[in-house]
């Protein structure tokens, strides 16, 4: 009796050892942040946003990064969480200098442990866009972020 308690107690905490890794590590990313993002900086199409996070639904938004090839755009997006669900917006708008509102393509997000990041693409964007306005407004809170596209992007 002694040790099939004792093989019980193992086998609950191997689980919750597993169980505690599979919500720290985000598993099930179909897109890599990381290795889009170098990929990126290495051809020159990647530009840091270095702006304070705004308060979106109680939640601090952050925009990491935007890719801008002269075609297709990506925002990339972040916001840090503790054990909480995924508080991005699945959809931002992106208004250009000219004032046109760009379609949004597809996105996606993944979450871990302590934060949410996710990305939303536009394809056959401008060739000639010098500053986004990356916005969202629904139920009374928005959060704006104007970005500067006209230096060209990082080089590492």
């Amino acid at each position: 009796m002694r040790q099939i308690v004792k093989v019980i107690e193992w086998g609950l905490l191997i689980l919750l050892t597993l169980f505690s890794i599979l919500i720290v590590l985000p598993f099930s990313d179909m897109f890599d942040f990381n290795k889009t993002i170098a990929h990126a900086k290495e051809t020159g199409i990647y530009y840091e946003v270095k702006q304070p996070s705004q308060t979106y639904f109680n939640q601090e938004i952050e925009i990491e990064g935007i890719i801008y090839d002269g075609h297709n755009l990506v925002v990339m997006m972040k916001s840090k969480n503790f054990i909480g669900p995924n508080q991005l917006p699945n959809w931002v708008k992106v208004t250009t200098d000219q004032g046109e509102l760009l379609r949004p393509g597809s996105g996606g997000s993944s979450n871990n442990l302590l934060r949410s990041r996710g990305y939303v693409e536009y394809k056959n964007v401008p060739s000639d866009i010098k500053q986004i306005t990356i916005h969202k407004n629904a139920f009374g809170e928005s959060f704006s972020f104007k970005v500067d596209l006209s230096g060209g992007g990082l080089n590492e």
